[in-house]
């Protein structure tokens, strides 16, 4: 085989966002499109010319604090077959579930297989990261934000009572396994050598 250039055949991007509604809702979005670079004959649609989405699907779910998907909308823009613009039938079956431990368990439980279409069930195992990422870290900067208000009583009665609650992303990832040294930093009282 020649040393050549790669060629582009297929692109997908994928888009995920996670929005602030209020002190009590998150909107979160994810976007898929999948192109070729070449076209490609469809009995459905007919030619889907170079460029032109073979796929292109948004997910948009409202979840509160606590995780809990209060709203779920998943839309079918573009597929290849007619049959995948029912594939999100059961999409609002979701609303009512937590994101947490099970998740793609309970995703697939609902929507799996036959029961909706396989590119939004891969988006929303994304989704859940996104979920925390934007909730944890809108609560850190509320608790950043209070701290540098010095809204002292209530920040060191929060931070007390915060203190004394095993941390939600303690041994989620290496960096956050009980001896390490991001542990001993951001939760002294949680650390174990």
């Amino acid at each position: 085989m020649k040393n050549n250039k790669p060629s582009l055949l297929h692109q997908r991007t994928i888009n995920l966002n996670g929005f602030l509604i209020d002190d009590d809702l998150y909107q979160l979005e994810a976007e898929l499109l999948d192109t070729k670079n070449y076209d490609v004959p469809n009995y459905d649609r007919g030619n889907i010319n170079a460029g032109d989405p073979i796929h292109k699907m948004k997910i948009v779910l409202t979840v509160d604090k606590q995780f809990y998907i209060k709203k779920a909308k998943a839309t079918t823009f573009f597929s290849p077959f007619k049959a995948c613009n029912s594939a999100n039938n059961n999409f609002k079956m979701l609303e009512g579930i937590q994101i947490k431990h099970g998740w793609r368990k309970n995703v697939n439980e609902i929507i799996g297989n036959v029961n909706g279409c396989t590119h939004i069930r891969e988006l929303l195992n994304s989704l859940a990261t996104v979920a925390f990422q934007t909730i944890h870290g809108h609560n850190s900067k509320k608790d950043r934000d209070d701290k540098k208000e010095n809204k002292s009583r209530k920040y060191q009665k929060n931070n007390k009572e915060q203190n004394s609650k095993k941390p939600s992303l303690l041994s989620s990832c290496f960096a956050f396994r009980p001896n390490s040294e991001v542990v001993k930093r951001l939760w002294p009282e949680w650390y174990k050598e």
